[in-house]
């Protein structure tokens, strides 16, 4: 059979296909570029809630996968430091070549008569505890980790809170909560929100030396 098209067509006039996939490719940069100026100029807070990290079908035979969530959550604050388990960050101040950010993580300690610890005494018991830090960070890696979790969020969805069908899948508070820190992200001055210092007796803490 004659392919009428390919005898009646003259390729001469076909647009240069190299030439649209640099249109596209432009398209797609100055897309990226309107939605990370979105973010910047009109998200002032963030809260990091646990996302699926695989199918619930999967979830419920593999278990559910910490580290994974974990380097989800896991900021880089600058090219050496990192702060890991974050759980909130809030936008302060936007200044011409830095943003000031309030990142929030969790952290257990040990109370007994309303007195934070570190290390257990008595029948102390385990509380999970929110901290804060402020910290002037380069815009780009701000919005590098929003936009890596909200794709996270886009994939895989939040996690559901029907307890039951969470502990099917053995997602343990403890394992996402319970992250270590850097020596020197430790260090760092941290503080407690006034919800803590309101409720707790924090005067045996000292947060450089968790």
């Amino acid at each position: 059979m004659t392919n009428e098209f390919a005898n009646k067509t003259d390729v001469s006039y076909f647009p240069n296909t190299s030439e649209l996939k640099d249109e596209l490719n432009e398209l797609k940069r100055q897309r990226r570029i309107n939605y990370r100026q979105m973010l910047y100029n009109k998200v002032d807070s963030t809260i990091i809630k646990p996302l699926n990290t695989n199918t619930t079908e999967a979830m419920t035979e593999i278990g559910y996968e910490h580290g994974k969530m974990n380097s989800w959550r896991m900021f880089d604050v600058n090219s050496n430091d990192s702060i890991r388990g974050v759980t909130a960050v809030d936008v302060l101040k936007r200044l011409e070549s830095k943003v000031k950010l309030r990142i929030y993580i969790n952290r257990f300690y040990w109370m007994k008569d309303g007195k934070l610890m570190t290390g257990k005494f008595g029948d102390a018991k385990q509380v999970l505890i929110p901290m804060y830090i402020d910290k002037l960070v380069d815009p780009r890696l701000y919005l590098d980790f929003l936009q890596r979790y909200n794709e996270k969020v886009e994939e895989f969805g939040y996690l559901p809170e029907d307890k039951d069908w969470v502990n099917d899948f053995k997602f343990d508070s403890y394992d996402y909560n319970n992250l270590s820190q850097t020596y020197k992200v430790d260090n760092w001055k941290w503080k407690f929100p006034l919800s803590v210092l309101d409720s707790y007796d924090t005067s045996e803490l000292t947060l450089t030396a968790w």
